[in-house]
């Protein structure tokens, strides 16, 4: 596993010239998902989960530094490949994404960036998620308030604060 996932790295990110003689990277979001699932498979007798965390975290940081580029598609890559990931990972691995992109992605344009990604990571969770409330939820069109220990929030609302 150890010589399978940074050879796999190499292919995550390719790299062509424009016409005035710069440089784009853009992510192929197939081996984005690839590793992703790769990482998700690794189970903690085999790599801890630390390690699998860890490694997860060093893709998101791959996938979110093309989100930097001027150039479009590179970035509508990049988000396609952000998506998918959460979306294999699951909800929880949300947060590090959203942590990492409000680390990257701070300066002009960058923010718009980061805020139309977000809404997109979060259309896709929610679109996958069947939240319904409990019957005991709190309503404020009937003014019922319900112990506070019994409210059940989805695991992607602490990643919200973060916005």
């Amino acid at each position: 596993m150890k010589k399978l996932i940074p050879w796999v790295q190499a292919y995550l990110v390719s790299s062509s010239k424009t016409k005035d003689h710069g440089v784009v990277k853009c992510v192929r979001p197939g081996v984005a998902l690839a590793l992703t699932k790769l990482i998700r498979q690794l189970e903690p007798p085999l790599v801890p989960e630390r390690q699998q965390r860890t490694m997860f975290v060093g893709l998101v940081l791959n996938v979110v530094d093309t989100l930097r580029s001027k150039d479009v598609c590179s970035r509508d890559a990049a988000r396609t490949a952000l998506t998918k990931m959460v979306q294999t990972m699951g909800v929880h691995s949300l947060v590090a994404v959203v942590y990492e992109m409000h680390k990257s992605l701070t300066e002009g344009y960058q923010r718009d960036i980061r805020n139309y990604t977000v809404r997109a990571l979060l259309q896709a969770v929610t679109t996958d998620l069947a939240y319904c409330p409990p019957q005991e939820a709190y309503s404020p069109a009937l003014g019922v308030e319900p112990d506070p220990d019994q409210i059940v929030r989805p695991s992607f609302d602490a990643s919200v604060g973060m916005i």
